[in-house]
């Protein structure tokens, strides 16, 4: 398979070169067992990690410690 991706294949993403291998050359193994072969021998990188699609928000000391937020009135109890 490897030979294969090197030989013919180089130019073709691992997802369209699955599907190639599936369609054309009666492939049986799943996408990720044929990832990470490429991976392995080096014939392809591993994607960049992306950025979080939500980033937490972080709350200042002012904003909690804040004389207009109604914690006496809170039904929880106060922690600090």
């Amino acid at each position: 398979m490897c030979e294969l991706y090197g030989d013919r294949y180089r130019d073709f993403t691992v997802k369209h070169f699955h599907e190639t291998l599936v369609a054309e050359h009666n492939y049986k193994l799943c996408y990720t067992v044929t990832r990470l072969a490429l991976q392995a021998a080096g014939l392809v990188r591993k994607a960049t990690l992306r950025g979080k699609h939500r980033k937490k928000r972080v709350l200042s000391v002012a904003l909690v410690n804040s004389p207009d937020r109604a914690v006496e009135n809170s039904p929880l109890p106060a922690r600090c």
